[in-house]
């Protein structure tokens, strides 16, 4: 899976992303993106939201 299908699991799983936000993913590490993504939805899963 790159990183655009990781992404695009995230907002189909917890919340929408900026454009922006895509943007600077997009030209990351998978490991990164990874941690990141990961680190949103641990916020979202305690009733808040990481915003970019």
């Amino acid at each position: 899976m790159g990183i655009l299908e990781l992404i695009e699991q995230f907002e189909d799983d917890f919340y929408p992303i900026s454009e922006e936000k895509k943007s600077l993913l997009a030209k990351q590490s998978l490991s990164t993106v990874t941690a990141c993504l990961s680190d949103m939805a641990s916020w979202q899963a305690c009733g808040g939201k990481v915003s970019w």
